[in-house]
């Protein structure tokens, strides 16, 4: 995501030109893990790099443990904010597509769809920087591949 431009939730800056030993980008939950446990996600789902993404400190704490129609509502207020004193016209929901996230699945609270979309998302950008093609499934879900396997890239290869 960072290779492909991802920008930071705040500002719509590319994250790469924030990435500083002092202000570190770490991984962090879309959907925090403090509204998932309290929704009934099972952990297996809410705690995957289909639900993280890279984020400063900062960002990470405007999210908090709400759900994501409300942590939207500050992240829109701290961009329009950064728009303003930078006159850029950055919008959020281009921000968030940068981390293959739509917004319409953050404003509904909606998980399930969430979790679907970028799963898919993410396996067709590992395949466009790998030139692989990724194994789909849950995991613990035993794979359906007929072809090589040498075509294929899965979590057992780097076990």
């Amino acid at each position: 995501l960072l290779d492909e431009g991802c920008q930071d939730f705040r500002t719509g800056t590319p994250a790469h030109r924030l990435v500083r030993e002092d202000r570190p980008i770490d991984i962090h939950h879309i959907f925090p893990q403090a509204w998932a446990k309290k929704n009934g996600i099972p952990q297996e789902r809410f705690d995957t790099i289909v639900n993280k993404t890279p984020l400063f400190r900062e960002t990470n704490q405007i999210l908090g443990g709400v759900a994501p129609s409300s942590y939207l509502k500050r992240l829109q207020n701290e961009l329009d904010e950064y728009n303003s004193e930078h006159e850029t016209t950055v919008e959020l929901g281009q921000v968030l597509s940068t981390h293959c996230v739509e917004i319409k699945q953050l404003e509904a609270d909606d998980f399930d769809s969430f979790y679907e979309k970028r799963k898919e998302a993410l396996a067709l950008l590992i395949e466009k920087k790998t030139g692989l093609k990724v194994v789909r499934g849950e995991p613990g879900e035993a794979a359906n591949v007929s072809d090589d396997m040498d075509d294929y890239v899965s979590e057992e290869v780097n076990a």
